[in-house]
């Protein structure tokens, strides 16, 4: 039976939160700085050598979506269990002798490349929200990372079978609120609440 990879070890093998990183210089100085980032870039990129005589036997071993904050399981599709608990056990050195030794180069949109992973960071944990800007500068890039400001219930159930609900909007939190108890009013109440909220796009 293999193994089961958990969206916590997604997050700890893959998630580097850029502690000391507040510019983007180039994508492969870049991907080179940590070893999360280096199987992130392994596991997404389709690298080859010049020849096209060696390519990226990780590539696509494990797809990540977006997924929704609720359904956590939704974010990674594993597509080679084998290969992608090979690519998570590798140390920083493993990595790069793996990346040298073939020769696989990935310059080129280097702004671009770079933000691909500040989304990537966004969408796989809530503590830190990172953006970028100054991308006509062609020296540098600005990354920039700021704390979630979280409104949190934690008693909500609705939606979903996970426990409490979070937003940056209270407004959104409310309205969540609300619809832990719609189910319980009458009919007509629950019909009328509805058409006031569809009013005001809720």
């Amino acid at each position: 039976m293999l193994e089961t990879i958990t969206l916590k070890d997604i997050q700890k093998k893959f998630v580097d939160i850029l502690k000391d990183e507040d510019h983007g210089y180039n994508n492969d100085g870049f991907y080179r700085g940590s070893a999360q980032r280096l199987r992130y870039l392994l596991a997404t990129t389709d690298l080859y050598d010049g020849k096209d005589e060696a390519r990226n036997k990780f590539y696509e071993c494990v797809t990540f979506g977006h997924g929704d904050r609720l359904h956590q399981s939704d974010k990674f599709t594993i597509k080679n269990h084998e290969l992608l608990k090979e690519l998570m056990i590798m140390s920083y050195n493993d990595l790069e002798e793996y990346i040298d030794q073939n020769r696989f180069d990935w310059l080129g949109d280097d702004y671009e490349h770079i933000d691909q992973y500040l989304d990537f960071l966004n969408n796989y944990q809530d503590k830190w929200k990172f953006s970028s800007d100054n991308w006509d500068d062609p020296d540098s890039m600005d990354i920039h990372r700021e704390l979630y400001e979280w409104v949190e219930d934690t008693e909500s159930k609705h939606r979903s079978a996970v426990v409490g609900f979070k937003s940056e909007n209270k407004f959104e939190v409310g309205y969540n609120i609300l619809m832990d108890y719609f189910d319980e009013l009458p009919e007509e109440t629950r019909a009328e609440c509805h058409k006031r909220l569809d009013k005001v796009e809720l």
